[in-house]
């Protein structure tokens, strides 16, 4: 009985992985290619803050939604299925790839507020709980998980923290809300290191990741540019930003 038990969750747990990973790319292209609601850079756009990064950031979810139907398939053969490291990881991911899709369909359809932001910290939470959990295991898992988990743990979290500040920052500009200080640029400032301590602590956690380290170092130069005229001219937030890159 808890062996057909196990089978029926190792089953629900890959199909959910394959629906979820394939329906990203649709979720993200719901105002372009099928004409509902607004792009995501337009909502974006509205409430542009100094943590804002340069437009060319976002071009890495084309890797991470590619890794995850990858993934999603090489989880689904046979000799994966009952894997201790797609066990480890599954969930949470499926986690993460559900509540990805509803950011996504949310920042389409709504405006910008506080419930994305809550969307989008369950993202990272889910995110960085995969991540970790696989650089925590002590088995190597070998060639393929190496160059497929791997990049996709990596970028997923090492992405979506840097993202979570800089949709926080987002939403209070939107809902009139002071974050930090009342000053704009000095709540930036404040932001990025924020999310540079952030994200340059939690490796220790696990050892290093180059990955993780990439996607997050992608974040902060692109706010760095963006700074630096890309989105706006603001040199103290150029600074602070570039101290953070040396951190990571």
């Amino acid at each position: 009985a808890a062996l057909a038990a196990q089978e029926r969750r190792d089953y629900t747990r890959i199909g959910l992985t394959l629906f979820l990973a394939a329906l990203q790319p649709a979720s993200a292209g719901l105002s372009t290619v099928f004409g509902l609601g607004r792009p995501i850079g337009e909502m974006s756009a509205a409430s542009q803050t100094a943590m804002t990064p340069a437009g060319y950031a976002f071009a890495i979810w084309t890797p991470i939604f590619a890794l995850a139907i990858a993934y999603a398939v090489w989880q689904a053969l046979p000799a994966r299925r009952d894997s201790p490291l797609c066990r480890r990881i599954g969930w949470p991911l499926i986690g993460a790839f559900a509540l990805s899709n509803l950011w996504m369909i949310l920042a389409q359809t709504t405006e910008n507020g506080w419930h994305l932001v809550l969307v989008l910290a369950g993202v990272a939470g889910f995110a960085l709980a995969a991540f970790l959990g696989a650089r925590r295991a002590a088995q190597d898992y070998g060639l393929v998980s190496r160059w497929l988990v791997a990049p996709l743990l990596g970028l997923l979290a090492g992405w979506t923290l840097p993202a979570l500040f800089v949709n926080l920052a987002g939403a209070a500009r939107a809902t009139g809300a002071a974050w930090w200080t009342a000053e704009p640029t000095a709540a930036a400032m404040l932001t990025v290191i924020a999310a540079g301590a952030a994200g340059a602590a939690l490796p220790r956690l696990a050892g290093r990741d180059w990955w993780f380290a990439g996607a997050l170092l992608w974040a902060l130069l692109a706010i760095l540019v963006g700074n630096l005229g890309a989105v706006s001219l603001n040199l103290p937030v150029a600074i602070t930003a570039a101290g953070m890159v040396a951190l990571v």
